[in-house]
C-alpha cells in the first residue's frame, strides 16, 4: 500500500517506471529508474516459481467474502488475461450459492493491483537506503498481445484497467473486493475522461499509464540490450495462448542514434497451451 517512502521532506525527485508484462501463464515487472539508468527485476519470493522467483503465476484467489488474494481464498481464478481481451465483460460464475459478481475486467484490475502492491513492497524492501528521501514520480507500462498501436481500442481498455489497478494498488490488501474494483474501475474511467488525478491521494496521471504493444516493447527491449547489433532480424515470442512474430531493421540515424525499423509483424493464437 506504500507509494512512498520518504518522510518530512524529501531530497530529491526520480521518475521510476514499472515494465509490467501479465502473461496468460506467468507475469513479470521490472522497475526503471530513469535518472540513475538502472533496471530492478521483481523477485516474488514464495509467491513466484519454485525454479524462478521472477515468474509470477497469473492466477489469483477469490474469497466467499469477496476479498481478492494472492496468496489464498475459496477459489482460484487463472484465465485472467484471455477472458480480459476477448470477453472483459464476461460474468466469472464461482459456484451455484455464490452471489458475487465478478467480470473478466474486475479480475484482471484486481490482479494488476495486488501484483503491483508486492512489487512496491519488495522494492522498498530492497532498496530503502536508495529511496528514503527520494519523491518517486511513478510510470506504469502494460504489456498488450497487440500487432501495433492500431488497435485502440484494446489499448484504451487495457489504460483504463491499469489506472484502476493502480488506484486498487493503494488500498490495504484486505480492502480489496469486488466492491472496490468497481469502484476504482468508475473512478479510473473518470479520470481519463476528464484527464485528471488526486495527488494527495497518491493517484496518478492518466498519461502516466500506458499499454504497450508487446511486440513493440521486445523490439525495443533487444535494440537497447548489449546483443544489438546493426542489421536485420526476425524475433519469435513463444507463449501459452499468443505467438508474436517479428522482422526488423537496427541502424545508427545520422544522430548516431539507434534506429529500428518494424517491417512486418504478427500475433496469432498458436502459443503452447
Amino acid at each position: 500500500t506504500v507509494s512512498q517512502i520518504y518522510k518530512g521532506n524529501y531530497k530529491e525527485r526520480r521518475e521510476v517506471v514499472i515494465g509490467f508484462d501479465l502473461g496468460t501463464s506467468c507475469s513479470k515487472v521490472i522497475l526503471q529508474d530513469r535518472q540513475l539508468k538502472k533496471c530492478y527485476a521483481i523477485p516474488f519470493d514464495d509467491l513466484g516459481f519454485p525454479r524462478n522467483k521472477y515468474l509470477l503465476p497469473t492466477k489469483a484467489f477469490i474469497c466467499k467474502n469477496g476479498i481478492l488474494s494472492l496468496y489464498s481464498g475459496d477459489y482460484e481464478y487463472r484465465n485472467i488475461k484471455m477472458n480480459f481481451i476477448h470477453a472483459p465483460q464476461k460474468e466469472i460464475y464461482l459456484d451455484n450459492e455464490s452471489d458475487l459478481h465478478w467480470t473478466a475486467t474486475d479480475l484482471f484490475v484486481g490482479y494488476m493491483g495486488l501484483v503491483l502492491t508486492e512489487a512496491r513492497r519488495m522494492f522498498f524492501s530492497t532498496r530503502e537506503k536508495e529511496y528514503k528521501d527520494v519523491k518517486i514520480d511513478w510510470e506504469f507500462n502494460i504489456g498488450t498481445p497487440s500487432r501495433s498501436y492500431d488497435d485502440t481500442a484494446l489499448l484504451n481498455r487495457t489504460k483504463v484497467a491499469g489506472l484502476a489497478a493502480w488506484n486498487i494498488s493503494l488500498l490495504q490488501m484486505d480492502k480489496i473486493t469486488i466492491h472496490s474494483i468497481k469502484n476504482a474501475l468508475e473512478r479510473a474511467s473518470l479520470q481519463v475522461e476528464q484527464d485528471t488525478y488526486d495527488e494527495g491521494k497518491n493517484e496518478i496521471h492518466p498519461s502516466l499509464v500506458g499499454a504497450v504493444p508487446e511486440i513493440i516493447a521486445e523490439v525495443v527491449g533487444f535494440a537497447k540490450s548489449p546483443l544489438r547489433e546493426d542489421g536485420m532480424y526476425m524475433m519469435v515470442d513463444v507463449g501459452s495462448i499468443t505467438v508474436d512474430a517479428s522482422t526488423f531493421i537496427i541502424h545508427k540515424n545520422i544522430d548516431e542514434e539507434d534506429a529500428y525499423a518494424i517491417l512486418t509483424s504478427s500475433v496469432e493464437n498458436n502459443g503452447t497451451y
